[in-house]
């Protein structure tokens, strides 16, 4: 895998198995690390908003039955009560990370309650009950993201103000000239969005048709 231009750019040259991770067993004995990988357990929350943490793999995954159902504190996500916080993340699909590159992963995770419902939040249970339900059938899904880049703030607070809005409060020009278009007056932070999203899906192994700018 090419580098990615950061410190995990170290680890490249180093051999990491394949097969499902050991847990603490195959990292315990362990003097040092160079042949471990890192998965990126990504999920969502009440809100719909992602979120992730870190786990430290004895072994490189090359499916989810290599990985660890994994666990998280719930309360601070909306997604359970704080009395009986823990929340499971049960892995449903891997990816090639295109952050840190090399060995290491990213990894789409489920939510489940302790009792193994599904979290606050997790849609994708009901989806797929549907899905097995007319597995039969062969559903094609047409997926347009768009995204909008807003203005830094505070810690803590959501920003209520799109990039590159005018700083006086005064209203911007019609969205016309903005639609694929080109030009410091029209693609303000363009190039962040519109580099980032093919370079990253590329190495992930996921397809990306087009970018309307």
């Amino acid at each position: 895998m090419p580098a990615v231009g950061n410190s995990w750019d170290l680890l490249s040259g180093f051999d990491v198995k394949s097969g499902k991770d050991e847990g603490g067993k195959g990292l315990g004995p362990k003097d040092e690390y160079t042949d471990c990988c890192v998965a990126e357990y990504v999920w969502v929350d009440a809100a719909g908003v992602p979120r992730s943490k870190t786990k430290t793999l004895s072994k490189k995954p090359y499916d989810v039955d290599c990985l660890p159902v994994w666990n998280f504190d719930g309360s601070s996500t909306e997604q359970s009560p704080g009395d009986n916080s823990d929340v499971y993340l049960v892995p449903r699909a891997i990816f090639r990370d295109p952050f840190r590159g090399g060995d290491n992963v990213m990894v789409l995770a489920e939510c489940y309650s302790y009792e193994m419902e599904p979290a606050i939040g997790n849609s994708r249970a009901a989806c797929a009950a549907v899905m097995e339900q007319y597995a039969s059938m062969d559903p094609w899904f047409g997926i347009e993201q768009e995204y909008t880049l807003m203005k830094s703030t505070k810690v803590g607070e959501s920003s209520t103000e799109p990039f590159g809005f005018n700083a006086d409060g005064s209203e911007p020009a019609p969205q016309g000239p903005y639609y694929c278009g080109a030009g410091t007056g029209n693609s303000i932070g363009r190039e962040s969005p519109m580099s980032t999203t093919p370079s990253a899906c590329s190495p992930a192994s996921r397809s990306l048709v087009s970018t309307p700018k």
